[in-house]
């Protein structure tokens, strides 16, 4: 189980952080709704900083030689990122239900901070100590300017009503997201931690990701995106991962995310914990 398990969890963790990439990249015959997401992307281009708080489960099945094996990931917590100076941090907390290792409680800390990464996590039974990469300047992991990066992408794109999202008023609409473009984005994001040692150019998104749905909603007074909803339904084989990737089996997997964003353009103050500072340095090819 481990191969495929450990090699596609890299995989869904690129997927997952990069989920809410699409959510603006959309096109509409409607008017109304074209509107809606013309005005959104002129909104969310003019955001300084943000907080977000992220909710989301995996619930996963694994084939190999050692059989069919279940397990679940749930991870919750809080972004806060300063777009004018691209710093952020990231605090989650992590439970797993895994074979072999049974249920575990884990935490992972991020931040970047004047262009480099640094990570702790405990995740999976890792020390909990400190690395750090230098992030490429292709490599852009703010979430807000990554939606702003697709708002031009043509999909299809569904005003179902209003909604209040913390007692803001907010249009829904749901988004069937363009994967062509959503992996080409990818691709050119290629060289931070998550991405390292994934060739994007050779995996087929269509064998993968069998089914996708996003819904968000837009707040009708300044038009920020105040909440995204997301869920993916997938299947991993080791040989869609490309003959490079160093593993076997098979791997199923439903996840669903919730990301609540609040506080645009409010003052952050994102300063690296003093135990990061003498982080040890992970270099990528």
């Amino acid at each position: 189980m481990k191969g495929i398990f450990n090699k596609a969890l890299l995989f869904i963790a690129v997927l997952l952080l990069t989920t809410p990439l699409v959510l603006t990249g959309c096109a509409s015959k409607d008017p109304v709704t074209a509107d809606i997401l013309k005005n959104s992307m002129t909104a969310m281009a003019k955001v300084s900083s943000y907080k977000a708080a992220l909710d989301l489960t995996m619930d996963m099945t694994v084939t190999d030689n050692d059989g069919t094996q279940k397990a679940t990931i749930d991870m919750n917590g809080t972004v806060v990122a300063d777009v004018q100076k691209k710093n952020a941090k990231t605090n989650m907390d992590i439970s797993t239900s895994i074979p072999v290792l049974g249920k575990q409680q884990a935490t992972m800390q991020t931040y970047v901070v004047d262009g480099w990464e640094y990570i702790s996590s405990s995740l999976l039974g890792s020390a909990d100590t400190w690395n750090k990469m230098k992030l490429p300047a292709t490599v852009n992991q703010d979430q807000v300017s990554q939606l702003t990066a697709l708002m031009k992408t043509s999909i299809t794109s569904t005003l179902q009503g209003s909604d209040t999202v913390n007692c803001i008023d907010c249009y829904a609409l749901k988004v069937d997201p363009d994967m062509t473009a959503l992996w080409k984005w990818l691709s050119s994001q290629q060289g931070g931690s998550l991405t390292s040692g994934i060739d994007f150019s050779k995996v087929d998104i269509s064998k993968i990701i069998k089914d996708f749905g996003l819904k968000y909603w837009v707040a009708k007074k300044g038009y920020q995106i105040m909440k995204v909803e997301s869920q993916i339904n997938m299947n991993i084989d080791a040989s869609d991962l490309g003959a490079d990737f160093g593993a076997s089996g098979s791997m199923t997997m439903l996840m669903n995310m919730d990301m609540t964003l609040s506080e645009f353009n409010k003052a952050v103050s994102i300063v690296l914990p003093a135990e990061a500072q003498n982080a040890k340095e992970i270099k990528t090819p």
